[in-house]
């Protein structure tokens, strides 16, 4: 089976502006994980958004014993399986039609008022209401996305893995993925 394209990590350094280093380190192993499942579509089917990836391998690796002062775990880093990992940011281009497929409702509040506020991060405008949501690119399609949050980027990974579906929004996607099962009907 082929394996999943997994986002190259939400922009990292613009993540690392919002996001306790702690929290950088779990979605970076979120992705990592998900980046593992089998991707259940054809090779042949076009994506409105690609992600170039690179492998990484060194399956059973060792996990770093260094304690976290934030929280006082450690253990971290050590991957059973070989997976791939985006070699860049992921854009406000791409980001724009993952909230066009999946946020005509925006349930989940994966657009943040800020992406259209702070130009110099953001640039994603939304207009519509409700159910009927409609979002672009403000300015440089090309610049990485901000004011993304773990639940948000874990959501843009499922979406990726799993053919970039356009509807409603499910809410146990991301824990069923973390799960290991499989699921049916809506996904995002």
């Amino acid at each position: 089976m082929i394996r999943n394209v997994a986002l190259g990590l939400i922009g990292l350094q613009s993540a690392r502006r919002f996001i306790a280093a702690s929290q950088v380190a779990k979605i970076s192993s979120l992705v990592m994980l998900l980046s593992a499942v089998p991707y259940p579509f054809a090779p042949c089917i076009a994506l409105a958004v690609t992600i170039p990836t690179v492998p990484v391998g060194n399956a059973g690796n060792a996990a770093d014993t260094e304690v976290m002062t934030t929280d006082n775990t450690s253990g971290y880093g050590s991957v059973a399986y070989n997976y791939r990992i985006g070699t860049t940011e992921v854009t406000v281009s791409q980001y724009t039609e993952f909230l066009n497929a999946v946020a005509a409702t925006d349930t989940f509040d994966l657009f943040d008022q800020a992406m259209t506020d702070d130009l110099n991060m953001g640039g994603i405008a939304r207009t519509g209401s409700s159910g009927n949501y409609s979002y672009s690119v403000i300015g440089s399609p090309n610049r990485p996305v901000a004011y993304v949050d773990w639940g948000d980027a874990a959501r843009f990974a499922n979406w990726l893995h799993n053919g970039q579906p356009a509807g409603a929004q499910n809410a146990r996607l991301c824990l069923r993925t973390l799960l290991g099962r499989t699921f049916a009907g809506s996904v995002e």
